[in-house]
């Protein structure tokens, strides 16, 4: 196991789901044009917990995936309803990634907060729950 494969199972799913928007990863440049609708990913793990005992025991890893839809001031709230949707029925609870032997199950998504106005876009946050567990 490693955090490198659950992240990168996470983010392959995400560039995988035909979502057809630019997206900023994590200490990656990205300029945002104006004008154009754009995502913003972060992964987030909490420590593992063992799951079971010994030194060939289980361990799980949680944590949440946090997109934050950026959209043009002016245009109303839809067109991001409308993604959001879209990422939520790729990322539904019971759905799960694989990367290099290393799934990730999805436990659920929605959105998180109320949409603000930041830095010239209108940002609606999703949150979405995983887990994964792996051999010591």
């Amino acid at each position: 196991m490693s955090i490198h494969k659950i992240e990168s199972a996470l983010r392959q799913a995400f560039s995988g789901g035909g979502f057809a928007l630019p997206v900023a990863q994590e200490n990656v440049v990205y300029k945002p044009q104006a004008g154009t609708a754009w995502a913003e990913l972060f992964i987030i793990p909490n420590r593992p917990a063992a799951v079971t005992l010994g030194d060939s025991g289980q361990d799980e890893y949680t944590g949440i995936m946090q997109v934050n839809l950026n959209y043009p001031l002016g245009e109303g709230s839809g067109l991001a309803a409308q993604k959001a949707d879209e990422i939520c029925a790729v990322f539904k609870g019971g759905a799960a990634f694989t990367y290099d032997s290393q799934t990730v199950h999805i436990r659920n998504s929605g959105k998180d907060r109320v949409a603000q106005n930041i830095n010239g876009f209108y940002q609606t946050t999703l949150t979405i729950t995983w887990y994964a567990r792996y051999t010591r």
